[in-house]
């Protein structure tokens, strides 16, 4: 299911997207208003801007995960 930048959540709460077709994931922290992005198989994640085009199409597109998931990673197969 799609999110949308103009969901509440976005205000609220940490947000983790998967965007497996793009093997990335990408974290939303809502207290810092940051978007921050990670390969699979890497550990380090790296800021980017919120109008990045990879982030909005994993918002479109991705699936949500937990924090869990998103810390654990996944490797690249």
């Amino acid at each position: 299911m799609p999110i949308s930048k103009t969901d509440e959540r976005f205000n609220t709460q940490d947000i983790f997207i998967d965007y497996e077709f793009e093997v990335v994931m990408f974290r939303w922290d809502y207290q810092l208003r940051q978007t921050y992005r990670k390969f699979y198989g890497e550990s380090d994640e790296s800021s980017i801007a919120q109008e990045n085009d990879l982030f909005t199409e994993a918002l479109l597109r991705g699936q949500e995960v937990s924090s869990i998931v998103y810390t654990a990673g996944k490797s690249r197969r």
